[in-house]
């Protein structure tokens, strides 16, 4: 049975060293490391356990990009809401058995579905702002009521979801929030695998993509009846879901696709999910099998999303002219670069974990929308009229070029980004 207890020895196993610097906590370096933290847990939990405890540093902000309220939990007030929220999450998943969807494994599935001899509808599709219109109360009352939680959980539960009652759905962004979303649908999940006909399904938070031997309208009409479940009753899909159509060319075996869009045009058809985009061949007759190639790419929304922390860092750059921190913060966003395990968009390579577009999509083998960045970056250079070579940044060139930035040197660059 697992050990719920927010005490001092298990609150340890949710602090690092990382986490005392956020909170600008100080150590004391003539103790041992379990002393150190052992000091800051035992306040921690003698603080938490305490009827007045509400979660507090708990604020929230406009994402700049998406437009959406996050929340995070102040350095300042919020070290003792940081732990419980971190506790809270590791009870959970591991009482729930937790896990989350490999992007890397989902992509590199979709890669080879695309490059089989699949027939029959592919249909992507998301929930409408998920996040915000999951239903509360219906959370709450089925996680309090399921006994292998414990009183002092299920006590640390109710003070977390008075302090939601102040939001509107669930809130995004704190530690505890992908791990409640993922038991929110974990049921949606399981019943979507057991429809008859699908043949692979997918998803990434409110990402979904299926591959199923159905029709469109059957396997729309099957997923919103399964919406309709206590827990996610309320949440809607959005109604511009993609559907293709994959068929088998029977003389060259090869195969080829379809969408309502694009029965009649000659451009190739393509659909986007979890960063790539997937360029496949709507022609049924091909001259040779080179031209039935999958390409993937980079998505065009990925593209604009570089393409705006280009912008950011020449505004930021003639806010407060430093010209190394502006070639520093180019080469982070055209190169790779060493990471540390807690920054999100690191992967393992050769056991060392690094960062960057090159291994963030590792299945890229087209890069034509690298031009597009190249091109993008010599109009925003030259009409800012900064004094610098762009071709030393070139997304193009330099997309296996590696820089090694120190951790501190890692923070000033991505400072100008935070809300990105």
């Amino acid at each position: 049975m697992l050990d719920q207890r927010f005490s001092a020895e298990n609150l340890h196993k949710s602090l690092n060293r990382k986490i005392l610097i956020r909170h600008q906590l100080r150590e004391d370096i003539n103790a041992s490391k379990s002393m150190r933290y052992l000091r800051y847990t035992t306040l921690a939990s003698s603080q938490i356990s305490k009827d007045e405890f509400d979660f507090p540093g708990i604020h929230s902000y406009k994402h700049n990009r998406t437009k959406t309220t996050t929340y995070s939990v102040e350095a300042r007030t919020g070290f003792y809401t940081d732990l419980a929220l971190r506790r809270l999450n590791r009870t959970l998943r591991g009482v729930f058995k937790i896990s989350f969807s490999d992007r890397h494994a989902i992509s590199k599935q979709i890669s080879s579905i695309f490059q089989s001899d699949f027939t029959g509808t592919i249909i992507k599709l998301d929930i409408k702002s998920f996040y915000e219109n999951v239903n509360l109360n219906t959370l709450q009352d089925k996680l309090l009521d399921d006994r292998i939680l414990s009183n002092e959980t299920k006590v640390i539960l109710r003070k977390l979801f008075r302090k939601f009652k102040e939001y509107k759905g669930l809130p995004r962004g704190l530690s505890i929030s992908s791990t409640l979303s993922e038991y929110v649908l974990r049921d949606f999940d399981k019943k979507i695998r057991m429809i008859d006909g699908i043949y692979f399904y997918a998803r990434y938070v409110d990402d979904i993509i299926i591959f199923c031997h159905l029709d469109r309208d059957v396997i729309k009409a099957e997923l919103e009846c399964i919406l309709e479940a206590k827990l996610t009753k309320g949440l809607k899909f959005n109604k511009k879901e993609q559907v293709i159509y994959a068929s088998i060319d029977h003389k060259d075996h090869l195969p080829y696709y379809s969408s309502i869009k694009s029965v009649t045009s000659k451009r190739p058809v393509s659909i986007d999910f979890l960063g790539y985009r997937y360029i496949l061949n709507n022609k049924k007759k091909q001259s040779n099998k080179k031209q039935s190639a999958l390409k993937i790419q980079i998505s065009e929304k990925k593209i604009d999303r570089v393409k705006r922390k280009v912008q950011i860092a020449i505004i930021d750059f003639l806010r407060a002219p430093n010209i190394q921190l502006l070639k520093d913060r180019l080469k982070f966003l055209s190169g790779t670069y060493p990471l540390h395990q807690n920054y999100k968009t690191a992967a393992h390579h050769n056991n060392q974990l690094k960062g960057g577009l090159r291994f963030t999509y590792p299945l890229l083998n087209d890069l034509t929308p690298l031009r597009g960045l190249d091109r993008y970056l010599i109009q925003r250079v030259s009409t800012s009229r900064i004094p610098i070579s762009t071709n030393e940044f070139s997304f193009l060139k330099r997309f296996t070029e590696h820089e090694n930035f120190t951790e501190e040197r890692i923070k000033e660059i991505i400072e100008c980004w935070k809300h990105a």
